[in-house]
């Protein structure tokens, strides 16, 4: 991509083998932020939820970046170039561009 201003990355949970072998699940929340590519991301629409208790503002960021294997449903987070977080969320509507080896989605 010609300008990617941030960062992607994606949370990679912790796993542990028990003394059999077998890969085992540890406590939820524990694991890290792995670094996937560069990439641009742009707030496109802000909607709000109201409900009977309170009004949530949702909004959604469009990501694009270079083709890298992420599925559907995945945790990711986009970052600025100083560290700070712009966006986290889980992937919707992942699409691909093979011919041209780029894909975006929603977070």
């Amino acid at each position: 991509m010609l300008y990617a201003p941030h960062t992607l990355e994606r949370w990679v949970e912790k796993t542990e083998r028990d003394e059999y072998g077998r890969l085992t699940r540890p406590e939820s929340g524990e694991g890290r932020w792995e670094k996937i590519c560069k990439c641009r991301a742009d707030l496109e629409t802000t909607g709000d939820l109201n409900s009977s208790n309170q009004k949530t503002i949702v909004q959604r960021i469009k990501v694009t970046a270079d083709l890298h294997p992420i599925k559907g449903g995945e945790l990711v987070r986009v970052t600025r170039a100083d560290g700070s977080v712009k966006g986290e969320g889980h992937v919707e509507a992942l699409r691909t561009a093979e011919y041209l080896r780029y894909m975006s989605f929603y977070i």
